[in-house]
């Protein structure tokens, strides 16, 4: 009796870590602090001829690595983003660029948060663009790329697109920046044809709500077995 309480104690916890843990914050398509691939570097190039920096991409799991800072400004877009209703509220023009797209702004979320730093460049003065290109995940549903400036002013990169799987760019400086994602579920992004794909008004969902829904539905089983188990061992010492 003792082996099957701790068994169903045990299913119980491991189910309502998992919920936690497949449930992204609001804002986000999937959790920026997960067991996620963080976007890997495919080409960088400083468009100053004389810069000579090499980039460094920390992902919003590593934020720990960076300087006190850099990591501060990443905490910051991380609580503006989850505290937002939807990414319109940090950037206005998000409600003409999704209608250009055939899509809904309130459907658009974030698939990765990152930071984007560089060392390497002895006078780094006025070196602040860049052309690069990343691998990161959900560009299915690639819808373009933001960042978060000194000033905590969030803006638009208006030449971001996905090309051969890859995600290309023109860097603004090395700041936090978000890849942006359709979230209408069911629904495919820009892509490399710029099609839009589902253009549908449902609620944007975050995590994986199939996987959600098995958890719950064995955390409430085990947790009825659970009942069960209190109710005989408690009859039996009456």
């Amino acid at each position: 009796m003792k082996k099957l309480f701790a068994i169903c104690l045990a299913i119980v916890m491991i189910a309502s870590l998992s919920i936690g843990v497949l449930a992204a914050p609001h804002g986000f398509v999937n959790s920026p602090s997960g067991g996620r691939r963080p976007p890997v570097l495919i080409y960088f190039q400083p468009i100053d001829d004389d810069c000579t920096s090499t980039v460094i991409i920390t992902s919003f799991g590593d934020k720990d690595n960076l300087s006190d800072a850099d990591r501060q400004k990443m905490e910051d877009a991380y609580n503006d983003i989850i505290n937002a209703d939807s990414l319109v509220d940090l950037i206005e023009a998000l409600v003409d660029i999704a209608g250009q797209l055939g899509l809904n702004a309130k459907n658009l979320g974030v698939g990765d948060l990152f930071h984007l730093g560089c060392e390497g460049c002895d006078d780094h003065e006025g070196h602040d663009k860049f052309n690069i290109s990343l691998d990161a995940e959900g560009l299915d549903k690639f819808v373009g790329v933001m960042y978060r400036d000194d000033d905590g002013n969030w803006h638009w990169i208006e030449d971001a697109k996905v090309v051969d799987g890859k995600v290309q760019f023109t860097g603004q400086g090395y700041h936090p920046y978000a890849v942006v994602l359709n979230n209408t579920e069911g629904a495919g992004g820009s892509g490399d044809s710029g099609d839009s794909g589902n253009t549908g008004d449902k609620p944007s969902k975050t995590g994986d709500t199939s996987i959600i829904a098995i958890c719950a539905s064995v955390m409430a089983v085990s947790a009825a077995a659970l009942v069960v188990v209190l109710v005989k061992n408690k009859k039996q010492h009456a």
